[in-house]
């Protein structure tokens, strides 16, 4: 699979110099457990970041290998965004937390739609209830 976030922001910026970067943050830890239950994820995650040679540094703060991998990842394109936004002036850059209750309200002054349009829509129901549908 393809990320453009991760390995054309260059192209972005060539083809969309003005653009809006959103970028949505959470805690990294449950990030990664949240990613680490998507269809392998985690694997494809590593397969991709390989193949563009971009390097992750496994955190050595974390036990779990597997979870610190992801928890790296997801902090290096934090601030791979962040970093790309400050060096190229002409983009903007809303960040919010996901799990905040202002989410919203921070989406709705950026884009000028009512906050009401904001909000957690799949969220995963076995998690929640502990069985399926």
């Amino acid at each position: 699979h393809f990320l453009p976030q991760i390995h054309d922001l260059d192209w972005i910026h060539q083809e969309y110099p003005q653009s809006t970067f959103v970028l949505p943050l959470r805690d990294p830890e449950q990030w990664a457990k949240s990613v680490g239950r998507w269809f392998n994820m985690r694997h494809r995650l590593q397969v991709e970041y390989r193949m563009r040679q971009i390097n992750v540094t496994v955190s050595m703060h974390h036990p779990n290998q597997e979870l610190g991998f992801l928890m790296d990842a997801y902090m290096s394109h934090t601030r791979n965004v962040q970093q790309f936004v400050q060096n190229h002036p002409s983009h903007a850059l809303v960040q919010f937390n996901l799990t905040q209750p202002d989410a919203g309200a921070i989406l709705a002054n950026a884009f000028g739609l009512p906050e009401s349009c904001w909000g957690h829509h799949n969220k995963n129901a076995i998690r929640k209830t502990g069985k399926q549908k």
